[in-house]
C-alpha cells in the first residue's frame, strides 16, 4: 500500500528540516498527502507548527484591522504559550475540540477570521472554508515579504511548554469527568498545575483508547501528571493489551 506521508510532509518534517540546513535554505514547507496541511521549517532547521503559524497570521491581521471579533480560534491541543502570547497582544484564543470542522463551526458561530490546528490545517476565512495547505504557505511567505520577519530569529524567542501525550487502551467508556475515581484525579492534577498547565482527558473517536494531554511550564511536573492520571485510567478502566 503506497502511503504519500511515508518519512515525509507534515507527520515527519525532520527530513525537510536537515535538507534546509544543509542548502543553506532560508526557509522549508511541508505538506500532507491531501495538502491540506502546511507546517514551516525556518533557516535554522526549527520546524514551526500552525501555533507558530496562527501567531503570526493573527498580528497581521490585527495590524491591518482585519481580525474583526479580535479573536483566534484554535483547539484544546493549542499550547500554552500561543494563548499567552497572543493575550498580550490583545487578542483572545478560543479552544474548539480537535479537528477542523469543529474548528470551522467555531469560527463561523462567533464571526472569526482565523482559526487552525497544531497539525498545520489551517483556515483563513475570508478566503475559504477549509483548510489549504498550499494557500497557507502562499499567504504565510506573501506575510514575510510584506512585514521583513525574520522568521528564524522570531522562533528563536518562542518557548513552547512541554506537553506529554499519552494514549490508555480501555475496555470501557464511561464519562471520564464524572467517574468516581478518575473525576477527582483529574481535578487534582488540576489544582497542582494551577495557572502554569493544562490537562485534557479524552477518548479517542477512532480507537478505544483514553488520550491524556498534559501542559505546563515543568516537564518533569508534566511527565509526573501524565503518569500518575495513566495509573489511574489504566486501574479503573484500561484493558489488558
Amino acid at each position: 500500500m503506497l502511503s504519500l506521508n511515508l518519512d515525509c510532509g507534515t507527520l515527519h518534517p525532520e527530513r525537510l528540516a536537515a535538507e534546509v540546513r544543509t542548502r543553506g535554505a532560508l526557509l522549508g514547507l511541508a505538506f500532507d498527502g491531501d495538502a491540506d496541511r502546511c507546517q514551516i521549517v525556518d533557516a535554522a532547521g526549527r520546524i514551526l507548527d500552525g501555533d507558530y503559524v496562527l501567531f503570526q497570521a493573527a498580528m497581521d491581521l490585527k495590524a491591518s484591522g482585519r481580525l474583526r471579533s479580535g479573536s483566534v480560534v484554535g483547539t484544546v491541543m493549542s499550547n500554552l504559550w500561543l494563548e499567552r502570547a497572543l493575550d498580550s497582544e490583545g487578542v483572545r484564543l478560543l479552544r474548539a475540540p480537535v479537528g477542523d470542522k469543529y474548528v470551522l463551526e467555531e469560527m463561523q458561530r462567533g464571526g472569526h477570521v482565523l482559526g487552525g490546528e497544531q497539525s498545520g490545517h489551517i483556515i483563513f476565512l475570508e478566503r475559504a472554508t477549509t483548510g489549504d495547505g498550499l494557500l497557507t504557505a502562499l499567504l504565510f511567505l506573501d506575510l514575510l515579504r510584506r512585514t521583513g520577519l525574520d522568521l528564524a530569529a522570531w522562533a528563536a524567542t518562542v518557548r513552547p511548554c512541554p506537553q506529554v501525550l499519552l494514549n490508555v487502551p480501555v475496555r470501557e467508556r464511561p464519562p471520564l469527568d464524572v467517574h468516581p475515581g478518575i473525576g477527582p484525579a483529574i481535578r487534582e492534577e488540576e489544582r497542582r498545575l494551577g495557572a502554569a498547565g493544562r490537562v485534557l482527558v479524552r477518548y479517542s473517536g477512532t480507537e478505544p483508547k483514553a488520550r491524556i494531554m498534559v501542559e505546563g511550564e515543568s516537564l518533569e511536573a508534566v511527565e509526573q501528571a501524565a503518569a500518575r492520571l495513566r495509573s489511574v485510567i489504566e486501574k479503573a478502566i484500561g484493558r489488558d493489551t
